[in-house]
């Protein structure tokens, strides 16, 4: 009898746990950076390690809300999972970025040392409205939301949120 390999796939997607909700307050303290910007481009690569793939955004920065060191007019920003050498990974837990998306993103540094959004995606924002509007508001993609579903919510609401109120925030 000549035995053949089984593979399984387990989905973890219809019954994780909704990841913590972290306040706004605890995604900005715990953020090395936070940038207003637009996405200018993406690449995937291997992790230093060479374990997981990574799909890696570059920025193009406008604003620089928090930043330890002196600044680039870009930044890279990371998300687990991609495709490179033929070989696919992902995570349940990455946020999509688009190419020209303006975004917002509270970034903080993974132990693989790239850039990522905090709390798992929650600190990215897309940015909608007209530069120069006082009504421009940030978004969570609907990945985000769908993440958070059934989590714990802080009293304050960030979804939908005034940019320039969202600036007076993180400048305090």
């Amino acid at each position: 009898m000549r035995w053949l390999p089984v593979f399984v796939w387990i989905s973890t997607a219809c019954c994780a746990t909704p990841a913590p909700r972290l306040s706004l307050a605890e995604m900005a303290l715990g953020s090395e950076y936070i940038v207003e910007g637009s996405v200018l481009g993406s690449w995937t690569g291997w992790d230093p390690m060479h374990q997981f793939v990574w799909t890696h955004y570059e920025l193009s920065v406008t604003e620089w809300l928090k930043a330890p060191t002196p600044v680039e007019r870009t930044i890279t920003v990371s998300e687990p999972g991609g495709t490179s050498g033929g070989i696919t990974t992902r995570s349940n837990e990455a946020i999509p970025y688009s190419l020209g998306e303006q975004v917002i993103v509270l970034a903080w540094r993974t132990p693989e040392g790239f850039l990522r959004a905090a709390g798992n995606g929650q600190g990215k924002f897309t940015v909608t409205g007209f530069a120069g509007s006082r009504d421009r508001r940030l978004h969570w993609s609907p990945h985000t939301v769908d993440m958070l579903r059934g989590a714990h919510a802080p009293d304050e609401l960030l979804d939908g949120m005034r940019l320039d109120e969202f600036e007076i925030y993180v400048r305090s």
